[in-house]
C-alpha cells in the first residue's frame, strides 16, 4: 500500500522585487513554518502540493524535509517565474518529471501563474512504474464563478488533457492527485469526465458501488476561517480536492482509504487565535495495484 497526499497549500504571496502583485493569502509566513511538521505528522509516501508559487518557499519546504523525502519535483524554477505553483515530495526516486502547461487556460492563467499540471514518473515499491499527475484546474479565472458555463468548459478541456495523457501509459499505474476544483456536488460534469476517462476514488469503488459520503464530502469550507470574510465565502462547501487512481486495465489500482487531513486549526497566528493550515483540507489516500483478475 502507497499512501498519497494532495494540498492545496494557499501560500498565495506574488512578489516582484518585495512588492505584492495581488493582495497575498492571509497568515503566509506562519503557515508555511507550519507546514514541514504538519506533512511530517501524516508521513505520506508521495506528497502533491498546490500553491507553492515563491521559488523561496519551494526551497524551504525542500530543504525542511529533505530527510523524509529525499526527491522532489517542480522546486528549480527561475525565481522571477512563478510557474504553476506545482510541487511533488517523495521517499521514492523521481526517474523523471515535466512541467505540463494546459493548452485551454484564461488569460490570467497564461501571464504570471501558469495552470498546468507536473507529471513525475516513480518506480515505487508495490506498485510498480507509477505515473503521478499533480494537477491544479482551473478555478474559473479573475470575475467568473467556478461553474459558470466558462468555467466548466475550460476545466472540461483540461481535464480530458489529464486523462489523455495518462492513457498514453496505460501499462502503468496512473495517479492523479490535487485541486480539480470540480466534485460531486460542484462541477458534477467535469468530475464525471474523472470517472469516465477511467479513474476512481474511494467515494467511487472501482467494482461499480455507490459513492460514500462522509467523511470525506468537504475539502474546501466556507466556515474556515481563512475565507469566512472573503468572496469566496459565498460558495457551498464543496468536496474538490482528490486522489484518483487509474481503474482499470494493466495499471489498475485501487484507492483502498482516503481521509481529509488539516482540517483543525492548528497553526496559531496570535496569542489567543488559531487558523487551519490552508483554506482547503487535504487528502490523504491509500493506493494499491488491484491483480489482473480484480481490475
Amino acid at each position: 500500500m502507497t499512501t498519497f497526499l494532495t494540498l492545496n497549500t494557499y501560500l498565495f504571496d506574488l512578489r516582484v522585487l518585495g512588492l505584492p502583485l495581488q493582495r497575498p493569502a492571509p497568515y503566509v509566513r506562519e503557515r508555511l513554518a507550519a507546514l514541514p511538521d504538519a506533512l511530517r505528522g501524516v508521513a505520506a509516501d508521495v506528497v502533491c502540493l498546490q500553491e507553492v508559487f515563491r521559488h523561496r518557499h519551494r526551497a524551504f519546504l525542500q530543504g525542511s524535509l529533505a530527510d523524509l523525502y529525499p526527491y522532489s519535483a517542480g522546486v528549480g524554477a527561475r525565481p522571477l517565474r512563478f510557474g504553476t505553483g506545482l510541487m511533488v515530495l517523495s521517499r521514492f526516486p523521481i526517474e523523471s518529471s515535466r512541467s505540463r502547461l494546459f493548452r485551454r487556460r484564461f488569460l490570467e492563467e497564461r501571464i504570471i501563474v501558469y495552470s498546468g499540471m507536473l507529471h513525475c514518473v516513480l518506480t515505487v515499491p508495490g506498485l510498480g512504474r507509477c505515473h503521478v499527475f499533480d494537477i491544479h484546474a482551473t478555478a474559473g479565472g479573475i470575475g467568473r464563478h467556478p461553474e459558470s458555463t466558462a468555467a466548466e468548459a475550460c476545466r472540461g478541456a483540461q481535464i480530458d488533457e489529464i486523462v489523455s495523457l495518462a492513457k498514453a501509459h496505460s501499462d502503468d499505474v496512473a495517479v492523479v492527485a490535487g485541486d480539480l476544483n470540480a466534485g460531486p456536488h460542484a462541477s458534477p460534469a467535469n468530475y464525471r469526465q474523472m470517472l469516465d476517462g477511467g479513474f476512481v476514488d474511494r467515494c467511487r469503488p472501482p467494482n461499480g458501488g455507490s459513492p460514500s459520503s462522509s467523511p470525506l464530502d468537504v475539502t474546501w469550507d466556507p466556515q474556515n476561517p481563512l475565507v469566512a470574510d472573503g468572496p469566496e465565502a459565498r460558495l457551498a462547501p464543496q468536496r474538490i480536492d482528490h486522489v484518483f487512481a487509474r481503474g482499470r486495465g494493466p495499471g489498475a489500482c485501487a484507492v483502498r482509504s482516503a481521509r481529509v487531513v488539516f482540517d483543525e486549526p492548528s497553526v496559531r497566528v496570535g496569542s489567543d487565535r488559531r487558523v487551519p493550515l490552508s483554506d482547503h483540507y487535504g487528502v490523504l489516500a491509500d493506493v494499491e495495484r488491484l491483480q489482473p483478475t480484480q481490475a
